[in-house]
C-alpha cells in the first residue's frame, strides 16, 4: 500500500530512501502524469515574471512607440509610409532608435545606424543576435505580400491581444516542448535504471524504473527553477543536472533493493 503521494516528491526526493522505495514497490503507472505536473509548476514562476515584465512594457513603453508609427501599406510587394521620410521610431525613455522607415532609398542597410530594424519599400531588415550573442542581420522581402495595411488602431488591437494571450500561449508551447524532451529522458533513464537494477541484483520492472526516474530528476528541476528565478547561473548546468538525476536514480534503486525491516546483525540490539 502506498505510504506517500506525488505531493511528497518535490520535498522528499532530495533525501528520503523510504520515498523512493515506496515509489518503486507500491506505486502504479510510469510517471508521465507526475512529470507533466512538476514541469508545469517549475516553469510557472519564470512565466509569471515574464507576464509581469511584458505587461509593464505594454503599459509604460508601448503607447509611446505606437504613437510614432505611421500608417504602413504594402501593395504588390511595395511599401509606402504616411509620414515624411526617413522616419525614425525611438524608445520613449532612452531615445534609442528602434526602427527607420524609408522608401526614398537613402537607407538601404543598417550599416552606420544603431537601429534594430529598417523598413524600405521592398523589404524589412532586422538586427538580431545568434546563440553566441553575435550581431547578425536578416532581410525579409515583401515580394510575396499582395496587400497589407497597418495603422495605429490595428496595432493597438494586436497589442491588446498579445497582452492577453502571448505569454500564456508561449508558456503552453514551452511546457509541451519540455514535456516531450523530458519524456524522452525518462524513457532513457528507465533503461539505465534496469541496468543499475541488474547491477545491484534486484528484479525491477521497466515501469518502476521510469517512476523512479521521474522522482530522480525532480531535485535538478527544482534547483534549476530556483536558479532561474533568482538569476543565479550554474556552470555546466545541463551536465550537472544529468549527473544529479543519475545519482538520485541510483539512490532510489538502492533504496528499493533494501529489505523493509532489516534484521540486526549479531551482537547488535534490535530496535
Amino acid at each position: 500500500m502506498k505510504k506517500y503521494s506525488i505531493w511528497h516528491i518535490p520535498f522528499m526526493s532530495f533525501y528520503s530512501s523510504d520515498l523512493y522505495r515506496d515509489i518503486g514497490l507500491n506505486w502504479k503507472g510510469i510517471g508521465f502524469g507526475y512529470l507533466f505536473l512538476i514541469l508545469a509548476v517549475c516553469m510557472l514562476p519564470d512565466k509569471v515574471q515574464l507576464q509581469i515584465s511584458f505587461s509593464s512594457f505594454l503599459k509604460d513603453d508601448a503607447p509611446g512607440i505606437v504613437s510614432q508609427i505611421p500608417e504602413i501599406k504594402i501593395t504588390k510587394g511595395v511599401a509606402s509610409f504616411d509620414a515624411p521620410q526617413p522616419h525614425t521610431i525611438t524608445a520613449p525613455k532612452t531615445g534609442k532608435v528602434l526602427a527607420i522607415l524609408d522608401s526614398t532609398g537613402k537607407y538601404n542597410s543598417l550599416d552606420k545606424t544603431e537601429a534594430l530594424a529598417l523598413i524600405t519599400k521592398n523589404n524589412v531588415i532586422v538586427r538580431t543576435k545568434d546563440k553566441a550573442g553575435v550581431d547578425e542581420v536578416k532581410t525579409y522581402s515583401f515580394d510575396d505580400v499582395d496587400e497589407f495595411k497597418m495603422d495605429r488602431k490595428r496595432l493597438n488591437d494586436w497589442i491588446d491581444m498579445a497582452g492577453k494571450f502571448l505569454v500564456p500561449a508561449y508558456y503552453a508551447l514551452m511546457l509541451l516542448v519540455s514535456f516531450l524532451l523530458k519524456m524522452t529522458q525518462l524513457l532513457i533513464f528507465g533503461a539505465i535504471g534496469l541496468f543499475i537494477a541488474s547491477w545491484v541484483k534486484i528484479n525491477l520492472r521497466y515501469a518502476a524504473a521510469m517512476r523512479l526516474s521521474a522522482a530522480a530528476i525532480t531535485p535538478s528541476l527544482i534547483i534549476e527553477t530556483v536558479s532561474n528565478l533568482f538569476r543565479i547561473p550554474i556552470p555546466l548546468g545541463d551536465t550537472l543536472s544529468i549527473l544529479l538525476a543519475m545519482y538520485y536514480l541510483y539512490f532510489g534503486i538502492k533504496a528499493v533493493s533494501q529489505p523493509d525491516n532489516p534484521r540486526p546483525s549479531a551482537g547488535q540490539p534490535g530496535r
